[in-house]
């Protein structure tokens, strides 16, 4: 079995993708609507999975509810290969 390579995009970069400020974002993360950011081994600065954030920002134009970001979270949670990183920002 091949391990793919997850792309990923760091913090400057999310408020890019999301339109969203770094107080919203830290808040989602808090009550569960927005993925963490992830512990990568080379890496000290927090990053997220390009592949989660892309599919978040398409939940939140879509105008999804926050149950249903909620579960999205936690099936990307639980599909993640390593854990997530617990930095404030």
């Amino acid at each position: 079995m091949q391990l793919l390579e997850k792309r990923t995009i760091r913090k400057s970069q999310l408020g890019q993708r999301t339109k969203l400020g770094e107080r919203d974002v830290l808040e989602r993360i808090n009550n569960g609507t927005f993925p963490p950011p992830v512990n990568l081994i080379s890496g000290r600065a927090p990053v997220w999975y390009e592949s989660e954030i892309d599919e978040i920002s398409d939940m939140l134009c879509k105008g999804a509810s926050s149950n249903q970001l909620k579960a999205a979270v936690k099936l990307m949670l639980d599909r993640r290969p390593c854990q997530q990183l617990q930095l404030p920002f």
